[in-house]
């Protein structure tokens, strides 16, 4: 998988449940996540450096998690 070091762009599919990053020069894909189902809004805080995400349809939560 292609690496950079330079800006990202995430793009999230609402209906594939992934987050997609590319760079944002070459355009090529740099990584897929799977995501629970329905994600919608992404929000970079650039201070942190942390990629945050909703959905409109929260995880069930597993047994193990009670």
């Amino acid at each position: 998988m292609p690496t950079t070091t330079g800006d990202q762009l995430a793009v999230v599919s609402r209906t594939g449940s992934t987050v997609t990053f590319f760079d944002s020069t070459g355009h090529e894909v740099l990584n897929v996540l799977d995501m629970p189902p329905q994600p919608h809004e992404l929000c970079f805080d650039p201070d942190r450096r942390l990629l945050y995400w909703s959905a409109s349809k929260p995880p069930t939560p597993s047994p193990a998690a009670w």
